[in-house]
């Protein structure tokens, strides 16, 4: 008992839920700033006129609300989100690091009757976003670099960190709904939610849960089931919480019926989202709900450093094949605008190109030629609906950086691409080369399409 309530988050559940909300906020405003690029940086810092091209290297921006409220507490215990804003500001700072880098290339001169001969430049803006898990951050001991470190936390303090981040502060008031981790396919959370479709935000009471159709959803308290719509409710008038599930494919309950824990009461659709209420008080479900010891969806563990390919997809010969081929690579960090397997130097397009053996260079005539991007090599892909992907099929993905658009066309541009794996989940070539789930909330997002490969001959 003394293990548990030491593991113990502090704060009041109003405070728990501002400290997240202000994270999101800072969330929402660093994208803000990575989309605002192209018209805030548009000229070279160094007097060479405009920046002709842009690249990104942007790694997701998110977090685990278990890890910061963890440290908020063990570092100032009964907080209130007004007085540790400056807290999760320096560790939200450590955790994202974004910085630019200019190239400057003298393509050309021309002539100055009173200068003589002025070079002309191509400039190239590098754009890279580099993020660390606020777990990470916390157990690297200081801050920025000598002479000047600053600790995170220290011996007791750092114990019961972790304490708090295992036992995610037990402050649970409901379980999970269903039989498995649906936090980690949590997408549109509580808090800021940044659209994508304009660059505006929501402030959400609720979080979406991008899972499979037709999955089992169990009352997470007992109580008494209210249908509205698409939406179905769990209510509990003597503990004052309610529970609601929204974008339901269908109703095992019906209104009325008085249900007990964990009794299935409707069928999921294709976007889950589920909201809390204690005594009125908007509840983060992510931070509230008892997963205890479950597993993702798929049975894997919630860790991507630890994702194996099934043997079972690996039974396909040609799949076997290409993953044989990245494999040495899994780990090595990202080289922009690379393609060297010999010095495991590698970019998005480049690894693919490689590993599928496709054309890295396209021709466009008078012996010119322009490396392949994203979007070039899915129009070369045949579209797949994603109830028929299989390993070794390709997932693209718009909106990862800002691009300009197709000419007289409402279509996305491709940006990423990652090999689908299985088990919903892909190798994608970020900072390092790894695997990710591609169920995630920032993937989700910018998912494009699936496409299926065409090799082009050895």
């Amino acid at each position: 008992h003394t293990t548990v309530i030491a593991a113990s988050y502090l704060a009041e559940d109003a405070e728990l839920n501002k400290a997240e909300t202000y994270f999101t906020q800072l969330e929402y405003n660093l994208q803000r700033t990575i989309d605002k690029i192209p018209n805030t940086y548009r000229y070279s810092q160094y007097g060479y006129g405009n920046i002709n091209e842009r690249y990104y290297n942007i790694s997701a921006i998110d977090h685990n609300p278990s890890e910061v409220l963890a440290y908020l507490t063990s570092l100032r215990g009964e907080f209130k989100a007004a007085n540790v804003k400056n807290d999760i500001k320096t560790l939200f700072d450590e955790m994202f690091q974004l910085d630019y880098r200019e190239e400057n290339i003298i393509v050309d001169s021309r002539w100055d009757s009173e200068l003589g001969w002025i070079p002309i430049y191509h400039n190239i803006l590098y754009v890279t976003l580099k993020a660390r898990s606020a777990d990470e951050v916390i157990h690297s001991g200081k801050k920025g670099t000598p002479p000047t470190p600053y600790k995170w936390l220290d011996g007791n303090d750092m114990i019961m960190y972790e304490l708090r981040r295992d036992f995610r502060g037990n402050r649970f008031y409901f379980d999970s709904s269903t039989d498995f981790d649906w936090t980690y396919y949590a997408g549109g959370n509580f808090g800021y939610q940044y659209r994508y479709e304009d660059g505006s935000y929501i402030v959400n009471d609720n979080s979406k849960a991008k899972i499979r159709a037709g999955q089992k959803i169990k009352a997470p308290i007992a109580g008494i089931i209210v249908i509205s719509g698409d939406i179905i409710s769990v209510e509990n008038k003597s503990s004052g919480l309610k529970i609601w599930f929204g974008g339901c494919s269908e109703f095992v309950s019906p209104e009325g019926a008085q249900v007990n824990k964990g009794d299935e009461i409707a069928v999921s659709g294709d976007n889950l989202s589920i909201q809390a209420q204690l005594n009125d008080l908007p509840l983060n479900p992510v931070i509230f709900v008892d997963t205890g010891e479950m597993t993702i969806q798929g049975g894997e563990p919630v860790n991507n450093k630890n994702f194996q390919v099934s043997a079972g997809a690996l039974r396909d010969r040609d799949f076997a094949r290409l993953i044989d081929k990245a494999r040495p690579y899994i780990g090595k960090r990202y080289y922009f605008n690379a393609c060297d397997p010999e010095n495991s130097q590698f970019d998005n397009v480049g690894l693919i190109c490689y590993v599928y053996n496709l054309q890295l260079w396209i021709p466009m005539g008078e012996g010119m030629s322009r490396r392949a991007l994203p979007q070039d090599i899915y129009t070369w892909c045949g579209a797949v609906p994603e109830n028929e992907i299989k390993p070794g099929d390709l997932a693209f993905f718009a909106a990862t950086y800002p691009t300009p658009p197709i000419p007289d066309s409402d279509e996305k541009v491709a940006t990423q691409i990652g090999i689908y794996v299985g088990d919903g989940h892909m190798l994608v070539c970020g900072d390092p080369i790894g695997f990710a789930n591609v169920n995630t909330p920032y993937w989700q997002a910018r998912l494009l399409g699936y496409g299926r490969v065409r090799p082009a001959s050895s």
